[in-house]
């Protein structure tokens, strides 16, 4: 994590910069084994760059709803919609909410 946290501090510190090793991090670009490690990483980073940048609440809300955003947005497709492998479970989206909301 000091790594990642490092590499943000070195590219001008801007919220920016962040967001962008937390689409890293969340996109399964950077190795965790599991879903919970990554969630300790990312607040950490969040936790340790708010510290250190003495971030405003809306800047730490900001850093917040955009790391939520990283995560499937896991709506239900129409009855329509049906899983090869599970015919009698809903289709469930797995696309980052990011996307949605830019589309």
């Amino acid at each position: 994590m000091s790594s990642l946290y490092m590499h943000v501090g070195a590219t001008t510190g801007g919220l920016g910069e962040l967001k962008s090793m937390l689409l890293l991090l969340m996109g399964g670009h950077l190795k965790c084994d599991t879903v919970d490690e990554q969630m300790q990483v990312a607040l950490g980073m969040i936790a340790r760059f708010a510290v250190r940048r003495e971030l405003s609440r809306d800047e730490l809300e900001e850093l917040i709803c955009y790391l939520k955003s990283l995560f499937p947005c896991g709506a239900c497709a129409s009855d329509e919609v049906v899983s090869f492998h599970h015919p009698d479970h809903p289709v469930v989206c797995g696309q980052m909410r990011i996307f949605h909301s830019n589309l």
